[in-house]
């Protein structure tokens, strides 16, 4: 932003508008002649300095003396600003004070004088500005600054201005008019959040980021940013104490979720001290509470505490005046908001969508007739709705909730939503069941009055309790409607005629139990207009009576034309709804229809891509039309499916995707004999749950003969078929991605898997990925069974499995020319012998869980391999001797190998590996000769408490790199009585996180730790006898202090009053 629009903003048009206000008028009325000879003054010299303004921005770039005069001017602007808001400050909070005593001690109250304040407090900043103007004026004699027509500085100023327009201010009708005949300049108030991206000064603007540099001083700094991270300790902020003039205090991004953590010194100590900040921003950080210094900000505009966990704020609140916009969206503890809060009679937005635990609004919020933004209004018991009347600027989305306390339904005439211009979203909402008991009459008479204006876009209704709705609703001048929801109106017979909505989109009906048909009336007949003209998606739900859809045009005919361009249709939970679906629904694209046993036909749907039928009888898809455009088919729950029909099949010939799900009758997949060439474009086929109890119905042994003719075929799932046997005629060869679990029959995996399949060579083959699991019968992998396409495959939990390895690699020669395989998972295949022939050298990820191996001699020379997991191997003893030959190995994970006595020799060498973790290795006594890796970021270990290596003689001090450090149950450790040492020699500094867990000996947590100068996270967990902390504290960087289940040190940290709350309260995040 050009210093000349600051300068423009910052004196004139608030200089002019704030002194020409009814507030300050009557704050100064008794030395008006006083300050009319002073601000004559003002006047002359301001005129002398805005005529130079442009030419001195343009020499600034070459003359340093110009430069340093609009830095000065521009200092001088900012401190008006502040003096003038000042004055007008102490007028509201007397006016404040006066209304309270008046509510205390009657009516009778005579008002107290507002001018003595002048004399004491104002006098000498007036004279003080006075004295600076004329400085500036003098200094711009002295650099031969040209001056420029107020004609030709007008014409320049609207493609210079950064600053938005203030939105209109509404009430308070006679101090506007004070405000516009004051002067003939438009009032524009600072955008701060957009002059903070934009301007370029670098005294005024501050951004603190990672690495603070030094500067000589940050006094001038007037909005700064900073870059938020997950835990905020205090010595970042010590920079912002300099800050004394600091407008805009706000964290980057803005919008950010709720696991950001800040120290208390903050909120308490720095923001009470930033007294003329105008923009505050704490979104997105756990805070709890807001202080009551809070009101210390009397010139704060905004407010955004979104997205905190603060349960009340605080009344103090009420008393910061120049409050324009307070945001606390998804705050979802907030319970109540500020009894005095209609005091704020500049606030415009006050956004609390998103309080999930607020329950009523607070008397009088109708004072506040400046609202433009109030996403929701409760209608709490006492609170008429009266109040809502009186916010006549309300824009954008209004969600009215609880209407069902609206005790005189004749209140609702003063409601005037109909004259609410600006609302585009409107949310009518009752509590469900509690309209069972209110007269339909009166919840007729209630809706019918809150008729909204003709420019609403969105409408929903909740939990209506009548049982028609009001002629408004579906009325054809709704002209920018576009979506409409109902939802609970379960006294509803019929539904309203939407039809004639021009523009409506998107339509939803759920829970009108009532309703048996659904014809004419809900198309809106009678004009020449094609009904649902717009809507592009539908969906009914839980229409529990719902029996027909239907309509006739006197010929006993269904209509065409209505819903030309309703793209998806959804229908779910009409038991009731029997015979066919209307023909009018050519252009839909996605049908969705669940739990409708009674539908038994669908019409002709000659654009339908998408099909999902559950719940279902087996005749909707028995007596399906041809439907050529379909590509995915999803069939889940039909009751009596036993197979697809050939005809349906057949005539699907743009098929690529068919779910199957939880099928029970399904015997095979299609009648023998049909032609599968006719769907060769399936792509991904998977079935789950589709086999019945082999007592009550016939068993879907083996799948259909012909699948592979399924030339286009890349997916197939096979999901809990258990008694699927085999795959008669094998697969496809174009298949890339095969996964069959829970299939307690199956003995071998499909025969066209062989290399050779189907009179294939082996480069045809494209299968890459292949996963078998749960799968009891199946015993063996033949020697060339698998392809060398595969790139991963993991069998797991195959307990009789007895052979796999010869399918893996042909020998031991050749493997590297063999295999393509990156990635394999072996798990729970307690039969399984470990091979003796090594793994091929292209795996990138290996694991090995729960497998009955002694040792792991085939884990040699995987140079690319990068991660290894080795779990539940109770019977590993030990690695190769030589150590593992994994250059590049990055992450290794030891877990439950209870017999497992060393972790593998020479892993100095392993210079790549960064992440090391070993649980459960109760018979672990040592660690690698040659120590740990050198370059670990995390080592973890838990449960080794047989570790007979001293923690010294870990060399953990040596690793200089590891930030994550993990210690639990294990010896020499949890006998500690102290830790780390009181040298701090035991632990590198750049740990970042220490999890200090069940060390049952632990007693004290030593000054040694205040010497991880890096360390962010800290938590202790399961330390019985843990009585001291560090009396010298914790290191400044910490952010986060977790504390559980160690009852001794638990009482010394009670909030306020245990004796380590000092040490503790400045941590941004303690949990105790």
């Amino acid at each position: 932003m050009a210093v000349v629009e600051v300068i423009t903003s910052a004196i004139l048009q608030p200089l002019f508008e704030k002194l020409a206000s009814a507030s300050f008028l009557k704050f100064a009325s008794k030395k008006e002649k006083e300050i009319d000879s002073e601000l004559k003054k003002w006047e002359l010299r301001l005129l002398e300095i805005r005529a130079v303004l442009t030419d001195a921005e343009e020499k600034q770039i070459t003359n340093q003396a110009v430069k340093l005069w609009l830095n000065n001017l521009r200092d001088l602007a900012y401190d008006v600003q502040d003096v003038l808001e000042e004055f007008e400050n102490e007028a509201w909070s007397q006016t404040y004070n006066y209304k309270r005593r008046k509510s205390k001690l009657g009516k009778n109250l005579i008002p107290t004088c507002f001018s003595a304040g002048i004399d004491k407090m104002g006098w000498s900043k007036l004279e003080e500005i006075t004295s600076r103007l004329q400085e500036i004026v003098a200094e711009k004699d002295l650099l031969d600054l040209s001056k420029w027509s107020l004609s030709r500085f007008n014409e320049r100023l609207p493609t210079t201005s950064l600053m938005l327009e203030k939105p209109r201010v509404y009430g308070r009708e006679k101090d506007k008019e004070a405000l516009s005949s004051a002067n003939n300049f438009r009032y524009v108030m600072h955008d701060l959040i957009s002059e903070l991206a934009q301007f370029v000064s670098g005294e005024v603007c501050f951004h603190l980021g990672d690495k603070l540099e030094n500067s000589p001083s940050r006094a001038k700094v007037r909005h700064s940013s900073f870059t938020r991270r997950r835990y905020d300790i205090s010595q970042r902020f010590e920079v912002f104490y300099e800050m004394k003039s600091l407008r805009t205090f706000l964290p980057l991004p803005i919008f950010s979720p709720p696991y950001n953590h800040l120290t208390s010194k903050v909120l308490h100590d720095l923001v009470p001290n930033l007294k003329r900040l105008a923009v505050l921003s704490l979104a997105g950080y756990c805070l709890v509470e807001l202080p009551s210094s809070i009101c210390a900000l009397k010139h704060l505009r905004y407010l955004n505490l979104s997205y905190t966990e603060i349960e009340v704020l605080p009344e103090s609140l009420c008393e910061v005046f120049r409050l324009q916009t307070l945001r606390l969206r998804g705050c979802k503890k907030l319970i109540k908001l500020p009894v005095g809060i209609d005091n704020l009679i500049n606030m415009q937005n006050l956004d609390i969508g998103g309080t999930e635990s607020l329950q009523e609004m607070p008397p009088q919020i109708g004072n506040l007739t400046n609202l433009h933004t109030l996403p929701k209004f409760i209608m709490g018991k006492g609170l008429g709705i009266r109040e809502l009347m009186k916010l006549s600027h309300l824009q954008g989305q209004l969600n009215i909730t609880g209407l069902h306390n609206v005790v005189d339904v004749q209140d609702t005439e003063l409601a005037i939503l109909k004259e609410k211009r600006g609302l585009s979203e409107l949310s009518l909402e009752w509590i469900r069941n509690v309209n069972a008991f209110q007269s339909e009459a009166r919840e007729l008479q209630l809706l019918n009055l809150l008729e909204p204006h003709q420019n609403l876009q969105k409408l929903s209704i909740m939990s209506y309790g009548g049982t028609t709705f009001p002629s408004w609703l579906g009325d054809r001048s709704f002209t920018n409607m576009v979506c409409l929801q109902f939802c609970g109106c379960h006294k509803i017979t019929s539904l309203p005629s939407l039809g004639q909505l021009p523009l409506l989109r998107d339509l939803s009906i759920k829970g009108m139990d009532r309703v048996t048909a659904v014809g004419a009336e809900f198309l809106g007949v009678g004009s020449s207009v094609k009904a649902f003209p717009s809507l592009e998606g539908l969906i009914i739900e839980d229409m529990l009576n719902w029996k027909q859809w239907s309509w006739s045009n006197g010929l006993n005919q269904e209509e065409g034309g209505e819903f030309p361009n309703l793209r998806e249709l959804t229908i779910i939970n009409c038991p009731m709804l029997s015979g066919k679906l209307p023909s009018c629904l050519k252009s839909v694209k996605k049908l969705s229809i669940c739990n409708c046993p009674q539908l038994v036909a669908l019409p002709d749907l000659p654009c339908l891509r998408e099909l999902i039928v559950e719940g279902c009888s087996e005749a909707i898809l028995k007596h399906m039309p041809v439907i050529s455009s379909l590509t995915t088919l999803k069939v889940g729950s039909i009751t009596g499916l036993v197979c697809l029909h050939r005809d349906f099949l057949q005539a699907l010939v743009a098929l690529q995707d068919l779910e199957i799900e939880n099928c029970n009758d399904l015997m095979y997949l299609w009648q023998d004999g049909t032609d599968l060439h006719e769907i060769a474009s399936m792509k991904h086929l998977e079935f789950k749950k589709s086999l019945v109890e082999l007592e009550k119905f016939g068993d879907l042994e083996q799948l259909a003969s012909g699948l592979q003719f399924l030339s286009s075929l890349r997916n197939l799932k096979i999901d809990h078929c258990p008694k699927l046997v085999s795959f008669p005629g094998g697969l496809p060869y174009t298949l890339q991605h095969l996964e069959i679990s829970r299939c307690d029959s199956l003995k071998s995996i499909p025969d066209g898997m062989v290399i050779m399949m189907n009179g294939c060579k082996s480069s045809q083959c494209l299968l890459e990925e292949l996963l078998i699991s749960w799968c009891p019968s199946l015993k063996s992998i033949p020697r060339v069974m698998l392809p060398i396409t595969l790139k991963s495959l993991a069998i797991s939990w195959c307990k009789n499995l007895e052979n796999l390895y010869g399918g893996i690699v042909y020998d031991g020669s050749d493997r590297r020319e063999l295999s393509c395989l990156e990635h394999l998972t072996i798990e729970g295949l307690p039969l399984l012998p470990f091979p003796a022939f090594e793994f091929p050298g292209s795996l990138k990820t290996l694991e090995i869980g729960y497998c009955t191996t002694q040792s792991l001699e085939s884990l040699c020379d995987l140079s690319h391999l990068t991660e290894l997991e080795i779990s539940g191997c109770s019977m590993l003893e030990s690695f190769p001797e030589m150590g593992l030959i994994t250059p590049n190995l990055i992450s290794l994970s030891i877990w439950k190998c209870e017999n497992l006595r060393s972790l593998p020799d020479h892993m100095d060498c392993l210079v790549f590996l960064k992440e090391l973790s070993v649980y459960h290795c109760r018979s672990l006594v040592s660690f690698s000769e040659g120590g740990l890796p050198p370059n670990l970021i995390e080592f973890e270990i838990r449960y080794c408490e047989n570790v007979t290596a001293s923690m010294s003689d870990w060399g953990l001090h040596t690793l200089i790199f590891l930030k994550r450090l993990v210690i639990e149950c294990t010896s020499p450790c949890k006998n500690m009585v102290s830790f780390p040492d009181d040298e701090g020699q035991l632990l590198p500094t750049s740990l970042t996180s220490l999890y200090i867990l069940s060390l049952e000996g632990l007693k004290s947590i030593s000054k040694g730790l205040k010497c991880l100068m890096s360390l962010e996270i800290l938590m202790i967990s399961d330390c019985p006898k843990l009585c001291f902390l560090p009396k010298e504290g914790f290191p400044a960087t910490l952010g986060s202090l977790h504390i559980e289940f160690c009852p001794l040190v638990k009482k010394k940290c009670l909030r306020n009053k245990g004796y380590y709350w000092s040490v503790i309260a400045l941590i941004p995040h303690v949990i105790i």
